[in-house]
């Protein structure tokens, strides 16, 4: 069994080990550099939790959002299962327990998926998207997302999700725009003007479809 804590310190040991599997599990493009991850989970910016074994405690899993200010929008930043258990339903128990925690609070996680067009493995990001439908996500049809570079100066090709299912079968443009642009200001430090904001955010246009 997997138990999910949050992780406030970065000097419990199980933050050592979370950050283990997130240099794992993600490109080096997307990553943010660990002493930003530090930065915010020492600042409280940061939501984080790790998945743990109750029989050894070991950490297996970890993900850090981020809580958009006045949104009823959370951002899933980084979600990632240590390789040597995946398969085994830890990211989807994961996703169960935040039904529990968002649905009360009537929030939503905002989630960035590798666009399967353009992912190094297509079968890879085609499955990641299948993964989170088949939990209760949905995804914003048709819709172009630039994630900007963390590290280097190539942007990555995306889409968005949305979890748990959202109150109604299409979202306003104008309110995904809205996100987007918060996103890129409070996640990623950029203003309006920056350039790869700019390549795809006047071509987010209505009807959003979810699905």
């Amino acid at each position: 069994m997997v138990e999910f804590v949050e992780l406030t310190s970065v000097d419990n040991p199980e933050y050592s080990q979370a950050i283990e599997i997130y240099e794992e599990a993600f490109p080096l493009a997307e990553r943010q550099p660990v002493r930003v991850i530090r930065h915010r989970i020492s600042t409280g910016l940061y939501k984080a939790y790790v998945g743990r074994l109750e029989e050894t405690g070991e950490v297996v899993s970890l993900a850090f959002l981020w809580p958009f200010k006045d949104s009823d929008f959370i951002l899933l930043d980084y979600l990632a299962v240590k390789k040597l258990v995946r398969g085994q339903n830890v990211g989807a128990a994961y996703l169960a327990s935040m039904v529990e925690v968002l649905k009360p609070q009537q929030k939503y996680l905002l989630i960035e998926v590798d666009n399967p067009r353009f992912a190094p493995d297509e079968s890879e990001a085609t499955r990641r998207i299948a993964f989170y439908q088949r939990n209760g996500a949905q995804l914003m049809k048709d819709l172009r997302y630039l994630l900007p570079p963390a590290q280097g100066n190539e942007p990555t090709e995306m889409m968005l999700m949305v979890f748990p299912q959202y109150k109604t079968p299409q979202i306003e443009a104008s309110r995904v725009r809205d996100l987007i642009i918060q996103l890129y200001r409070e996640a990623w430090e950029r203003g309006v003007d920056d350039p790869y904001l700019n390549e795809f955010i006047d071509d987010v246009a209505d009807p959003i479809e979810l699905v």
